[in-house]
């Protein structure tokens, strides 16, 4: 996977398929089916909040999938000069804010250009929660992220083509 295509889908703040995953839907009889998972979201919930990208980490993981993919040659450190001055021209900036009610809004920028906003809508799914984008973000962006938190740390697995990477942000 090329390093463009990771940062565009580094950027993805809203995203998850839209199948339904833990819904309980009735029937014409009131029977309920589907996951038992729980979809209810809560103001206490611990992925309501303010969250940032991890600037550092997040230019650590361009990094490591770079060297991955072989756009970066093995061997190479991340403190090159050269990888230093590649990672800073990315400059990407995102802020999250979770709501109790389901909804989410983010900011994003790459290189100090212009800020793009996306919205959606998230729930619980077992023990990681589904972000699903409903406005904004680019078309050619994937579609889905299963977001986990633990404590002040929130990660997106955004699905690639090799695999997933995770993107770090934090609280605040």
């Amino acid at each position: 996977m090329k390093v463009r295509h990771l940062i565009a889908a580094a950027g993805i703040v809203a995203l998850a398929l839209s199948t339904g995953c833990g819904k309980k839907d009735k029937d014409g009889a009131g029977n309920t089916s589907g996951s038992k998972s729980s979809t209810k979201t809560s103001a206490n919930d611990p992925v309501v909040g303010k969250w940032t990208l991890d600037g550092e980490k997040f230019k650590r993981t361009m990094f490591d999938e770079a060297v991955k993919a072989g756009e970066i040659p093995q061997g190479t450190t991340f403190d090159n000069p050269n990888v230093q001055q590649r990672l800073g021209a990315m400059a990407m900036a995102m802020t999250i804010e979770v709501k109790g009610d389901g909804t989410w809004s983010s900011t994003r920028s790459m290189g100090g250009g212009e800020a793009e906003i996306s919205k959606g809508t998230w729930k619980k799914s077992g023990a990681e929660y589904v972000f699903t984008r409903t406005e904004g973000g680019d078309a050619d962006e994937p579609d889905d992220v299963k977001v986990t938190v633990s404590g002040n740390a929130m990660t997106y697995h955004i699905p690639t083509d090799d695999g997933t990477v995770a993107i770090p942000l934090r609280r605040g």
